[in-house]
């Protein structure tokens, strides 16, 4: 199941993991390579395209 982020229009949380890996497969035929990352905020899945994960600097 996925829900809208509220106040983070584009955003979609997925609760379970393979949720989100699934939309992955499916949406990454239309938009390229996607990554599913657990965010620290609302404990749910989301989807992106950077290579590394969110806030990981070099």
């Amino acid at each position: 199941m996925a829900t809208k982020t509220p106040g983070r229009p584009g955003k979609v949380i997925y609760l379970a993991y393979q949720t989100a890996i699934a939309a992955a497969m499916r949406r990454s035929r239309a938009a390229g390579p996607l990554r599913v990352y657990e965010c620290e905020h609302c404990a749910g899945w989301h989807l992106t395209h950077r290579v590394r994960p969110v806030g990981v600097r070099r």
